[in-house]
């Protein structure tokens, strides 16, 4: 069985105890289907990757402990710095780029308007889909095995 892969936006140490609360922990129990002592791959970009075992599952949380450090954390970037400047593309083709990019070792994205960009974002519509492509990219960092997450510019 492929041991899951998950990126954790808190500080990661070697024999720590972490808890996941929510979100995570209900894709974690009810998609992924893990029970207590089951493995899985932590990281975020800072501290790096590690392995993980699932100590304890309750109703709206679960507990993990790291048990073997990984990875360091820009173990398997380039060290070329890529910075991406992309024109914004209707539809689902932005995304498709935002997640390639990703996977191909990008550092930095950054969505252009030029002349013939068709589609218009205004300040609220702009903030959301900046979440949307960080969780895309997040997603994307977790398939591809990177541990360093690119920043996207707004």
């Amino acid at each position: 069985m492929r041991i899951p892969r998950l990126y954790l936006n808190q500080s990661l140490a070697l024999n720590s105890d972490i808890q996941i609360e929510h979100k995570m922990q209900n894709y974690i129990v009810r998609v992924l289907r893990l029970k207590v002592n089951f493995l899985l791959y932590v990281f975020n970009s800072a501290d790096g990757e590690f392995l993980a075992r699932i100590t304890n599952i309750s109703k709206h949380y679960l507990n993990i402990k790291l048990e073997k450090l990984v990875s360091e954390a820009n173990h398997n970037e380039s060290p070329l710095i890529i910075h991406l400047g992309q024109a914004l593309s209707k539809g689902k083709r932005m995304d498709y780029v935002i997640q390639k990019a990703t996977e191909l070792g990008v550092n930095k994205i950054t969505p252009i308007i030029t002349e013939r960009t068709e589609l218009k974002l205004d300040s609220e519509s702009t903030e959301s889909q900046l979440n949307r492509w960080q969780a895309i990219i997040i997603s994307a960092c977790e398939q591809c095995g990177r541990n360093q997450i690119p920043i996207i510019n707004p």
